[in-house]
């Protein structure tokens, strides 16, 4: 798994950092989380407010890192509704969705 970032909740789902969108701090950069339907979410966020990693423009991408969230509900299809941490919204404007439940961590 990917590198953890500071604690928000016990949960955690994977996130692929995918393009440095700005070099100057604190640095944008591009992720995905992948949905219910194996569909990637995109997302356009601070790095500092997702994790605490150390990224350049030499880094390799994409890069895994674990994001904290909130469970909000399941469903007997094994799908698991959360909420990112700090207000992240996806590009279309959502802040929860739905991922597989196996794709849903405890955080250690």
């Amino acid at each position: 798994m990917g590198v953890r970032c500071q604690c928000y909740s016990e949960q955690i789902v994977p996130i692929y950092i995918e393009k440095i969108e700005t070099l100057d701090f604190p640095m944008w950069v591009k992720f995905s989380i992948i949905d219910s339907t194996e569909d990637k979410i995109y997302f356009i966020e601070k790095l500092p407010v997702i994790s605490a990693t150390s990224i350049t423009e030499k880094s390799v991408l994409p890069i895994q890192l674990d994001l904290e969230c909130e469970l909000l509900s399941g469903n007997k299809n094994g799908n698991i509704k959360i909420k990112l941490p700090f207000d992240i919204e996806s590009m279309e404007g959502n802040s929860t969705l739905f991922v597989k439940q196996s794709s849903v961590l405890t955080n250690t």
